[in-house]
């Protein structure tokens, strides 16, 4: 029976016990809440946004080139007959300098050759002149014995009208007149010849004349000269070669000026477009734009500045960007190619310090340098500039706006010195804003931020 009642209550005990434990232990426990409080501003470092008053910098790179190379070859054919031993590839000429010589001696005959020609013409002209002129002397006086003739027959004439004289002796003087008129037509006609062959001899002088002229240029072309002052690049003959007209004999790069190869990004070319144009003497038609068609493929002379770096020691030369490289971008680097032109690459001096070096090593701008260059440009607009380190990936900046944080989005035009620079109109950017520097966690929209010097200021405060 006991065992039996323990079976029937036991469970009835266990959850009576467990109903009773969750009434009195079971309710959680509040925990104590803090009073509610703002929190506390971040603190940040700020830089002011400020106009940009200064002129644009545009860095670019650079190969140095010739500014021409000269082809010169040979304008007549013979042989090499002279030609200096020290003169090879690698030697600097001087302007009008004797190169080499070509059979000088066979030039020089067949201009003789031709003077004596010449000569012979003229003493030929001479001779037909002067028969001319007795020619026409005798002219003169065969026109007298016509006019005699003439006067006779006409008395001759009278008389037989009246019968004084006789047929025969009418008939007589008649073939009197007749010939001395033959005699003044066969002059006249040997003086049109004399003037015919005059003007035959002094065309026969002319084309002598022309075929001389010919002569003594090949003759001055004998002894081949320099054109220029340069470095001899490629030397192709030698003494006793024989050469044909046309056979190039040396290459002559100038070394007055210096050319650098370079590349401008589209935005740099951009800026460089605000520049004034040179204008030309030469007008151009308009196009719609009001560009005309030499502006459009002419770039300003901007200054440039080159720098070759040397040992550890920068040195400058100065230049001026002076064409296109051709007509548009390149295909492969989307660069617009140009060119800049050193007009005197012996000029030049260490960066820093305005000392000229002219016997010191480089001592000129070769072929080959790498160099940097820097040109700058005045912007047609007003910019702003802002601190590199304000600007976020993405072109955001933190702004700190009365005491809370602001997120704007800018357009980058440019970047150099550690500035970003946008342009002012449009700008969600005023002037004398503060731009935020430093990093934050978890930068928030609305997110209360104070600067340093705004809480310096309240701690001198009392």
């Amino acid at each position: 029976m006991i065992n039996e009642a323990v079976k029937i209550f036991a469970p009835v005990v266990v959850l009576a016990v467990g109903v009773l434990g969750y009434s009195v232990f079971g309710k959680t426990q509040k925990a104590p809440q803090a009073p509610v409080s703002e929190p506390e501003a971040e603190l940040v470092k700020v830089q002011a946004a400020e106009r940009f008053t200064e002129e644009i910098k545009i860095e670019f790179d650079g190969l140095v080139i010739p500014y021409r190379r000269i082809n010169l070859a040979a304008e007549i054919s013979g042989q090499v007959t002279k030609k200096p031993k020290n003169l090879q590839a690698g030697s600097f000429v001087q302007q009008d300098a004797e190169l080499l010589e070509i059979d000088e001696e066979f030039y020089r005959l067949e201009k003789e050759r031709l003077e004596a020609e010449v000569g012979q013409a003229d003493a030929a002209i001479e001779e037909l002149k002067t028969e001319r002129d007795n020619t026409q002397k005798l002219i003169d006086i065969a026109q007298e014995q016509y006019d005699l003739a003439q006067n006779d027959f006409q008395r001759v004439t009278a008389l037989r009208e009246r019968g004084a004289i006789t047929r025969s002796e009418y008939e007589e003087e008649k073939k009197a007149v007749l010939t001395s008129k033959n005699a003044l037509v066969t002059l006249e006609n040997k003086k049109r010849q004399l003037t015919e062959k005059v003007r035959q001899s002094e065309q026969n002088k002319k084309i002598a004349e022309k075929r001389l002229e010919l002569a003594i240029r090949d003759f001055n072309k004998s002894k081949l000269q320099a054109p220029i002052s340069g470095l001899i690049v490629e030397d192709y003959v030698e003494e006793s070669d024989y050469v044909q007209k046309g056979t190039v004999l040396f290459q002559l790069e100038d070394t007055s000026k210096v050319e650098i190869s370079s590349s401008l990004k589209m935005e740099d070319f951009g800026w460089l477009l605000q520049a004034p144009q040179s204008t030309s003497a030469q007008q151009t038609p308009e196009v719609s734009n009001g560009i005309s068609s030499a502006e459009a493929y002419t770039l300003p002379q901007n200054d440039v500045t080159v720098d070759y770096d040397l040992a550890g020691t920068t040195y400058e030369w100065t230049g001026k960007i002076s064409r296109l490289a051709g007509t548009g971008l390149d295909p492969k680097t989307r660069l617009v190619p140009c060119h800049v032109t050193v007009n005197d690459p012996l000029e030049f001096h260490r960066k820093d310090d305005s000392s000229k070096i002219t016997s010191r090593s480089p001592r000129t701008l070769m072929n080959g340098m790498f160099v940097q260059m820097t040109t700058r440009v005045v912007p047609a607009k007003p910019l702003l500039a802002l601190p590199e380190k304000g600007v976020r990936p993405g072109n955001m900046v933190w702004i700190s706006r009365n005491g809370q944080l602001e997120i704007e989005t800018i357009e980058v035009v440019h970047r150099q010195d550690n500035l970003v620079l946008i342009h002012e109109e449009g700008s969600p950017i005023a002037p004398g804003e503060k731009i935020i520097v430093s990093q934050l966690a978890e930068p928030e929209e609305g997110m209360k931020v104070d600067s340093e010097s705004s809480i310096a200021a309240s701690e001198e405060t009392p």
